[in-house]
């Protein structure tokens, strides 16, 4: 009986034993908790409600009271603080895209013209605002009042402040005024607590209707040929002033060559007229006849001076008859 009992005490402790190795492994897989960069724990009770300081990642150990989770009176709640895709607006297309958030949107211009508006925004959480943003939104739906709030002060911009005309020759200031609009907004949303940080706004697209783009398009054209009709226009201009100038340089050249010419041939005439002693007047009457033969492409005159001086231009005929 006694070696009976020993066995079965023994058999007791052995199964307790085990047992508690296994409640102490259960216990401390429960309490065992991981999570990466970028990402922000607390732990919310089901007894009372209360929420803890959020432990930010990455951080991994014993954070969790095994009891606690096994009977589930105390679950985590991860948040994504950083700019994730969970911090991350997408507004364009028709709604069709997977891509986007949600679709893009509609807004009117100042002078009532229809655009379709695509953005993207990018923001963070405030670490110490996060238990409290999580009470206003325990299921984390706080991309919805963001998308909603972009949309009203999109449309409050563009259709107060900006034509359809502006808003394409002004994109980067209608930009930043939308940027501007939507931030201020966030900043004093009372349900997100000042919890939305360090925002990125991007305008990626203003659609406008199709007839209002081909006459945007027509009318670029057109202005293109104006400026491209003007630019040859003062080429013109520029071209004729420099023939201008450039006729105008000749004709004094020209004109000066003359001078020069003429003062020359009048210092030659007073040389031959101290070496000569003949009349300056019979010289000068010499000179234009020489002149004159110049331009006679086949001379046909023999010339010699007559009495007095006087040059005498006699016709040569030509031969016409041939060698035999």
């Amino acid at each position: 009986m006694k070696g009976e009992t020993r066995t079965k005490i023994k058999l007791f402790a052995a199964i307790s034993l085990l047992a508690l190795l296994i409640l102490g492994a259960v216990y401390a897989v429960l309490s065992w908790t991981s999570f990466g960069q970028g990402t922000a724990m607390i732990k919310v009770s089901q007894i009372d409600g209360s929420i803890s300081k959020p432990i930010v990642g990455p951080a991994s150990g014993f954070i969790f009271n095994g009891i606690y989770r096994l009977f589930r009176q105390e679950y985590p709640v991860f948040i994504q603080y950083q700019r994730t895709s969970e911090n991350t607006l997408g507004m364009w297309g028709d709604g069709s895209d997977t891509t986007a958030d949600y679709p893009a949107v509609s807004c009117f211009s100042k002078d009532q013209l229809e655009m379709n508006i695509d953005i993207m925004i990018r923001w963070e959480l405030d670490i110490n605002e996060l238990v409290q943003l999580y009470k206003n939104y325990p299921t984390q739906n706080w991309k919805s009042v963001i998308a909603s709030i972009a949309r009203e002060q999109m449309r409050i911009v563009t259709s107060t402040k900006y034509t359809a005309v502006e808003t394409i020759e002004n994109r980067d200031v209608v930009r930043k005024d939308i940027m501007d609009a939507i931030i201020s907004k966030l900043n004093v949303e009372p349900s997100l607590v000042g919890a939305i940080l360090n925002v990125e706004f991007e305008l990626r697209n203003i659609g406008y209707p199709t007839e209002y783009t081909a006459s945007i398009t027509t009318k670029l054209a057109a202005q293109q040929q104006l400026k491209q009709a003007e630019f040859d226009a003062q080429k013109v201009i520029v071209l004729a002033r420099a023939n201008a100038e450039q006729v105008l340089i000749q004709a004094n050249a020209s004109a000066q060559a003359k001078v020069m010419q003429a003062q020359g041939l009048k210092e030659s005439i007073a040389i031959i007229v101290s070496q000569t002693g003949l009349n300056e007047s019979e010289i000068v009457k010499l000179y234009m006849w020489l002149d004159t033969l110049k331009t006679v492409d086949r001379p046909t005159f023999f010339l010699f001076l007559g009495q007095d001086g006087i040059p005498i231009l006699v016709p040569i005929q030509p031969n016409t008859q041939t060698a035999p």
